[in-house]
């Protein structure tokens, strides 16, 4: 964005192109919801029980579409600070849409596995790996950018900012412990497992700038 608050051609470029990371990300999920065949219909006895039987693949497909909503959201988010862009800059975008494609596998991977009492674990630590990974790569793209002001709009509100930077430092963290630990002595998914989403929950609030009130970004 310049000064005015509009998109430079280089800020709008970066964030057009992770917009669509982020929606074919999202769109590829939906290909591991495998529909049953006739032989799976017949030996569960009905159509209905056949589905039932894809519950970890529905449970999966829903984590990780919330999980990449709330990512870009946040991402759309951050732009509203960032006035102009730099090569690093660029780089650090494309290692956080790396980390963002790939999360299609460890979804497929957590919803074949997730039944099964002896791999359940392991495909769910692979999962909280993935977004251990990626909350290290966002929180990299928005301190490059935010560290000493480098990138930022002139007008952006320093305590904004700082609010940001302080609320994306807790995602890792909370990341790299409930991946250890992600199921209940019972075999359940436990309440850190269930919590993914809300680790992804950094600040989506409206962009504030130091002259100006309230805006979407």
């Amino acid at each position: 964005m310049d000064e005015t608050g509009k998109p430079t051609q280089h800020t709008a470029r970066i964030e057009a192109f992770c917009d669509g990371v982020f929606a074919i990300a999202a769109t590829l999920l939906v290909l591991e919801v495998r529909v049953p065949g006739h032989d799976a219909v017949t030996a569960a006895g009905g159509l209905w029980r056949a589905l039932g039987q894809h519950w970890s693949s529905y449970a999966a497909y829903a984590l990780s579409f919330v999980i990449i909503g709330i990512m870009w959201a946040n991402h759309h988010n951050i732009f509203g600070y960032i006035g102009r862009t730099n090569h690093t800059f660029v780089m650090l975008n494309l290692a956080l849409l790396f980390c963002v494609a790939f999360l299609p596998f460890p979804t497929a991977v957590l919803a074949q596995y997730l039944p099964s009492p002896e791999q359940r674990t392991a495909a769910a630590v692979l999962y909280g790996g993935t977004l251990t990974v990626t909350a290290v790569a966002y929180n990299a793209v928005w301190r490059y950018a935010a560290g000493g002001g480098r990138l930022l709009k002139r007008d952006a509100d320093r305590r904004s900012v700082d609010a940001v930077t302080r609320e994306y430092r807790v995602g890792p963290l909370l990341y790299a412990r409930r991946r250890s630990s992600p199921f209940s002595t019972s075999g359940r998914a436990s309440p850190s497992m269930c919590s993914w989403p809300a680790s992804t929950s950094f600040p989506t609030g409206p962009v504030r700038s130091s002259t100006a009130g309230p805006s979407t970004g």
